[in-house]
């Protein structure tokens, strides 16, 4: 009896690069790129003085040039967009060469006065709030269901006079460039219906399913980084044709997730209601995947545009191992990703004319090194190292430590801290020693001789009672007052500072006491003497 419930723990490693978009981009406003690294920004936070704010403004009111005067101005800023930046990535050098030559410059001008710099770079889907790369869920389960419909047209389909009745149409219309006629529909309603989900309505364009219950019961959850140095890097992918000798023609950006990154993504697989089990799915994967791998691979190989030893290498990584599924992921790949007889891929024949064909007649690939895209290798419940695949990767260059630039940054952003504690306690000393020297300057007679000397008194160094010059000197000041006969109040402002156990004279005389030991010195006693003295006065 099969369990209800089974939960598989899986490890993925990319064996090529790797692009899962998520419909954004790196917009050149919004980067800059440093020694091979990308720094993604977000201009609001940028902290710019008022002259670079004004010529900021000045810059976005130059109509069509504004585009390429602001990537210019925000090149300029590299080492402040460092300090921002919430996102790093590699760059292929050829990225970097391109991004210096290109930057704030007109490369090209299209129809309609368009003017293009092609500096627009297809971003990987990403987790929001870390800022790291992630492999939906989705992505691995949408090429899970293309190994079932495969394998049960080969199985099933081919065997069955409507299935068969269909190919034979879908495969003149392709040939005639036209899609799926109308009495087709019902064909593909029961297909679907039969193997992965139910239809609810199809036209012309679009279907409209609803998955079904079986399909419902294989979960993967989202295949996250398994720690925070799980590296992408831009590259330039270029278009190839399959069948013809032509070289390469169109060429993007793409941030890519960088191949042979051991186990980097993990996830968890739910297997419900028994439908189907590990084994099957690995089996399905497999047998769908190694066949696309081998297809591309060899028009690759006869092209020169890789060796046979690469293909070797991926396949003797799946050999012998019950655990372990090839699987292909991201954008382009289409041949891996269709029911391959019932395939309708729409090509641009022209800048105006389009056709449907049974396959895609172009590949793309990253270049330098050239690889194919989108390969990667999963394992199912792994007890120990694979060793095999460890070996296999063991090129993998990290080539740049984003902790060490996340440290740095923690670093400087500590130092700016520390300045602007230290220079607001700058500011606040500036303030205080105004305000004193302001009160200082407002004091008349006596009273500024006793604030003259307690500020003398604020720089003596703390010693103790028997060596402290401020002892001696605050008793000459009682005894003057007294002799001079100053007024009450200048009195009861000199007696103040011994009353006050925070004045200077307690805190910066080491122990200071007119008892104990400290009271019968010689100069503690005139000291006693010349306070009680003064203190009568104001009795009298």
């Amino acid at each position: 009896m099969k369990e209800f419930m089974k939960t598989h723990q899986v490890y993925l490693t990319p064996l090529t690069p790797i692009h899962i978009g998520c419909g954004e981009e790196f917009e050149p406003t919004n980067y800059v790129i440093d020694d091979d690294v990308l720094y993604h920004f977000e201009p609001s936070k940028l902290h710019l003085t008022d002259d670079e704010k004004q010529e900021l403004l000045e810059i976005i009111e130059k109509g069509n040039d504004a585009p390429f005067e602001i990537q210019k101005f925000f090149s300029q800023k590299s080492a402040l967009i460092k300090q921002i930046a919430h996102y790093f990535a590699n760059t292929q050098k050829s990225v970097a060469d391109d991004w210096a030559k290109k930057v704030g410059n007109v490369v090209q001008i299209e129809g309609h006065n368009k003017l293009v710099n092609q500096l627009l770079i297809d971003r990987h889907s990403y987790i929001s709030n870390q800022a790291l790369p992630y492999i939906p869920a989705s992505s691995v389960k949408g090429a899970l269901i293309t190994t079932i419909l495969n394998s049960h047209f080969d199985t099933k389909w081919l065997r069955d006079t409507k299935y068969l009745e269909l190919l034979n149409k879908v495969q003149k219309n392709n040939s005639s460039g036209k899609g799926f006629r109308d009495e087709d529909k019902k064909l593909i309603k029961d297909i679907l219906n039969s193997y992965i989900s139910e239809i609810i309505n199809i036209d012309d364009e679009n279907i409209e399913y609803k998955i079904s219950e079986s399909i419902k019961g294989v979960k993967f959850s989202d295949f996250m980084p398994v720690d925070n140095n799980v590296a992408t890097q831009v590259m330039i992918v270029k278009n190839f044709e399959k069948y013809e000798n032509e070289p390469a023609g169109l060429s993007l950006k793409r941030e890519m997730i960088m191949s042979k990154q051991y186990r980097s993504f993990k996830s968890n697989l739910t297997l419900w209601n028994g439908k189907y089990d590990l084994q099957q799915l690995i089996e399905y994967l497999n047998c769908h995947f190694i066949d696309s791998l081998k297809a591309e691979m060899k028009i690759l190989i006869e092209k020169k545009i890789i060796k046979k030893d690469i293909l070797d290498n991926l396949l003797s990584l799946i050999e012998n191992n019950k655990n372990i599924a090839l699987v292909r992921l991201g954008k382009n790949g289409s041949l891996s990703k269709v029911i391959t007889k019932l395939a309708q891929i729409e090509t641009k024949k022209s800048k105006r004319e389009r056709e449907i064909l049974p396959e895609a007649t172009t590949f793309w690939l990253s270049i330098n090194p050239n690889e194919s895209l989108g390969w990667a290798l999963l394992e199912f419940d792994p007890n120990d190292e694979n060793i095999k695949l460890k070996d296999y990767c063991k090129n993998y260059k990290v080539l740049f430590d984003k902790a060490d630039i996340i440290f740095k940054r923690k670093q400087l952003e500590e130092q700016k801290k520390q300045a602007i504690i230290i220079k607001q306690k700058f500011i606040e000393q500036e303030q205080q020693e105004q305000a004193k020297q302001q009160k200082l300057a407002s004091l008349s007679g006596n009273f500024k001789i006793i604030a003259e000397k307690i500020e003398q008194w604020e720089k003596v160094e703390k010693s103790p009672q028997n060596s402290s010059p401020i002892v001696p000197e605050y008793r000459s000041l009682l005894e003057l007052a007294f002799n001079e006969n100053w007024s009450s109040e200048e009195k009861q402002e000199l007696l103040g500072i011994y009353e006050n156990k925070e004045s200077v004279l307690w805190t910066n005389v080491d122990n200071f006491s007119l008892s104990g030991k400290n009271g019968k010195t010689p100069a503690a006693k005139k000291f006693k003497q010349a306070l009680k003295i003064l203190t009568d006065s104001l009795c009298n």
